[in-house]
């Protein structure tokens, strides 16, 4: 399956979490609804942006990437990947995304209807920016991040 269909089968369960009434005992899986949103955005943001060229280094495929950026693990290469070519809005989703989907993870699983909407708003606008051409959503100078 190719990374944009495994984005599309994602973000569709995370709508059907978000929008039917499946529960278990009594409360919704909002905690679920981030976290699928998240693992939708991360391939849909690979597919749009891969493959590139990093440091003179052709990168297909995420590990790759963290050679490339010579980067320890494959969340931090991946937030460079997408703040390095997205803009300043969508990078910013996809890190909420990110920072919300290990807080209702491994912190707490209580997560309100409000952020599970968010997570389901801003998985919409990644996925809106990835169909558009590059030059549309490639940052700009004032949106590179300070490292």
């Amino acid at each position: 399956m190719s990374t944009r269909k495994q984005g599309e089968r994602n973000s569709k369960l995370s709508n059907i979490l978000f929008t039917e009434n499946i529960t278990f005992e009594g409360k919704k899986f909002y905690d679920w609804v981030i976290t699928i949103s998240f693992y939708s955005a991360i391939h849909f943001l690979e597919d749009f942006i891969l493959p590139k060229t990093i440091n003179l280094q052709q990168c297909k495929n995420l590990n790759e990437v963290k050679s490339a950026y010579k980067m320890p693990g494959r969340h931090e290469a991946r937030e460079r990947l997408v703040w390095d070519n997205m803009n300043t809005e969508i990078a910013a989703y996809y890190s909420w995304l990110d920072n919300k989907s290990r807080f209702s993870r491994y912190t707490t699983y209580k997560v309100t209807i409000t952020e599970a909407q968010k997570a389901q708003d801003y998985l919409n606008k990644i996925i809106t920016a990835c169909a558009l051409p590059a030059a549309t959503v490639a940052p700009t100078a004032g949106d590179q991040p300070t490292t």
